[in-house]
């Protein structure tokens, strides 16, 4: 079986390759042995079969696809997951439901994890609590060149703390000015401060990404993989 299974895998691989030549999936070096693949289209962007050990993220956000790719990729899922090999499969709400479908449709499925942002539509594995806006945003940071390390190294909370620490910054010294002028113009009714400038909106964050990262890391640490 397992024979059949990578002998049709390997003959698929060079139809999508004849196929969707022109197609560029996108893959980083995430380090310590888990390698992200972003896929823009299905078959041609599935990592390839002689892919060397270790762990994938396969990025299926907003990714649409036919019965073909769908079986392509549920082909590959079967190939390449087992519980020494782990595969992040990320998806949305613009994941085609074929390809949701092959990529859920195998429940306990050894080594294939499932994640996408918290929504009432979510049927992954795991839901990670970021708004399909937000999630949206971070992922089109990437397209437009963000570094992933920024992406998924960044802290939300911490920069919305940084920003308010900022504006009260620049808040006091208007305030000890006003406070001067109460002081030396006596009865004087002193100019109200200067309200704060806006902050700056807060760095993208690709949650869903930095989900899979950590739940590697954490496997890593445990032996698990």
């Amino acid at each position: 079986m397992k024979t059949f299974l990578r002998s049709a895998f390997v003959a698929l691989g060079v139809l999508s390759v004849a196929v969707f030549a022109s197609a560029t999936p996108l893959t980083q070096d995430l380090g310590g042995g888990l390698t992200y693949y972003r896929a823009h289209h299905l078959p041609a962007d599935l990592p390839p079969s002689e892919l060397k050990a270790g762990a994938v993220v396969l990025d299926l956000r907003n990714v649409t696809g036919d019965r073909d790719a769908a079986t392509a990729l549920a082909a590959w899922l079967d190939f390449r997951g087992n519980a020494k090999r782990a595969v992040f499969v990320l998806l949305n709400t613009q994941t085609s439901s074929s390809l949701r479908q092959a990529a859920t449709a195998a429940p306990g499925r050894p080594g294939v994890l499932t994640l996408e942002s918290a929504s009432r539509h979510a049927t992954a594995d795991i839901t990670v609590a970021i708004s399909p806006t937000e999630d949206r945003r971070a992922y089109d940071a990437l397209e437009n060149g963000t570094a992933i390390a920024d992406l998924i190294a960044a802290e939300p909370h911490k920069e919305r703390h940084d920003e308010a620490a900022l504006a009260r910054d620049r808040l006091a010294p208007a305030q000890a000015e006003a406070d001067e002028d109460a002081d030396v113009g006596g009865d004087e009714a002193s100019a109200a401060p200067a309200a704060p400038p806006a902050p700056p909106p807060a760095a993208p964050v690709d949650a869903v990404l930095q989900r899979a990262v950590q739940l590697h890391r954490a496997l890593v640490a445990l032996k698990k993989i």
